[in-house]
């Protein structure tokens, strides 16, 4: 979160991947250190035994989201 809020203030579009369990945390940070509006994604827990193209396929699925996030700023 230190470094996205840094380089959002730089003027540097950035986006941070969260595992769902430290989402509540990652945004809380960022609504601390000022910036509640950053660009965070999501990345959904594996399930035990899943294999790796289900993996490789729920990564792909966030591209448009990172993508997204780097062509916008998060500064107010």
């Amino acid at each position: 979160m230190h470094d996205m809020v840094r380089l959002e203030r730089l003027g540097k579009p950035a986006v941070v991947l969260v595992h769902d369990r430290f989402q509540v945390a990652a945004r809380t940070q960022a609504r601390i250190m000022g910036l509640p509006s950053a660009y965070i994604i999501i990345i959904p827990e594996g399930i035990p035994g899943e294999q790796p193209q289900e993996l490789r396929a729920k990564i792909d699925r966030l591209w448009p989201q990172v993508l997204q996030g780097l062509t916008a700023s998060a500064l107010p």
